[in-house]
């Protein structure tokens, strides 16, 4: 059986196979090449206010977070390894001039740790629609077990920091916390 032609040749097998990378490009959110790409913050130890970052586009206040690694408990003292996700659902790339502020912290209501520094803009690049880029970080845990209000188990916070708060994509995560 012979393909038809509608719209290009979207009906033949080459036009099928060109339209299911499309879709699955967007779908899965990977770069043009497929691969994911992923990136170390650095950071340094702050304390009071979360600090303000440069004045984002309205654009970063559609991106989205997620925790997409984490330890399942942490000791007190011990550094927390995390690697956030951050995707662009646009169909625009997001500008990374000027470079988003980040910050992050682990703890519960009487002794969060908190961490805070730039995207790396330079290695990123541009950022592309529909992609998502995985942040690799460590956040150092308070030196003793602390609890949220109620009882609640110490909570990982991350997010960007856009001048006006409202341009800020944000994840958290609840880890249990033991003693040492």
């Amino acid at each position: 059986m012979r393909g038809r032609s509608i719209g290009g040749g979207l009906c033949t097998a080459a036009g099928l196979l060109a339209l299911i990378t499309l879709v699955t490009t967007a779908c899965t959110g990977d770069g043009p090449s497929g691969d994911l790409r992923s990136f170390d913050l650095r950071g340094e130890e702050y304390e009071g206010p979360r600090p303000d970052g440069p004045e984002l586009s309205s654009d970063w206040g559609r991106s989205a977070a997620a925790v997409v690694e984490a330890p399942a408990t942490v000791t007190a003292g011990d550094d927390l390894d995390v690697v956030v996700e951050l995707r662009n659902p646009l169909v625009v790339p997001l500008d990374v001039d000027p470079c988003p502020v980040w910050s992050g912290g682990f703890g519960g209501d009487t002794s969060a740790i908190n961490v805070t520094g730039r995207l790396p803009c330079s290695e990123i690049g541009e950022f592309q629609p529909g992609e998502r880029i995985r942040l690799r970080l460590t956040v150092p845990s308070p030196s003793r077990v602390d609890f949220n209000e109620g009882g609640a188990y110490p909570t990982f916070n991350w997010r960007l920091e856009g001048s006006d708060r409202s341009a800020s994509a944000g994840a958290s995560i609840a880890i249990p916390m033991q003693e040492g």
